[in-house]
């Protein structure tokens, strides 16, 4: 189980090395190891059983974009930030929890709202092609 740390020291995150000021952003996942955790490694460990190196390769081998569309995606986080890149999303096979690829939060949300179908995925796609044919402005 992760326990908080009230304690303001700086320490190293054993997962991959990010240097963590402990009363931010990390865990312990043993008080009597003193395993430091970043909260990034601790969520993808427990989600995807990775850690943020892990992550960080497969984003360099997509180029740092989305596998679907190819962006990179900006979100607003709080109206304090302007603009602050916001990871890509693990994308997964939910049956068998396979890492599929990483993709911006508009595709991972679009394929799983349709349940992850290629078949669903292609008759969107000829929907949109049919009424996108049918709306062309007449010349």
């Amino acid at each position: 189980m992760l326990v908080k740390n009230n304690v303001n020291t700086i320490k190293n995150c054993n997962h991959c090395n990010e240097v963590l000021f402990t009363d931010l952003n990390w865990t312990v996942s043993n008080k009597k190891k003193c395993n430091y955790i970043c909260v990034t490694c601790s969520s993808l460990k427990q989600k995807y059983g990775i850690n943020k190196k892990q992550y960080e390769r497969i984003l360099f081998l997509q180029n740092n974009v989305c596998a679907i569309c190819g962006c990179e995606e900006i979100a607003k986080v709080n109206k304090n930030i302007k603009n602050k890149t916001k990871r890509l999303c693990v994308d997964h096979c939910h049956k068998t929890g396979k890492i599929r690829s990483l993709l911006c939060l508009n595709c991972n949300q679009a394929i799983g709202k349709l349940k992850d179908s290629p078949q669903l995925l292609r008759k969107a796609a000829e929907y949109l092609e049919k009424h996108n044919a049918i709306n062309k402005p007449i010349e």
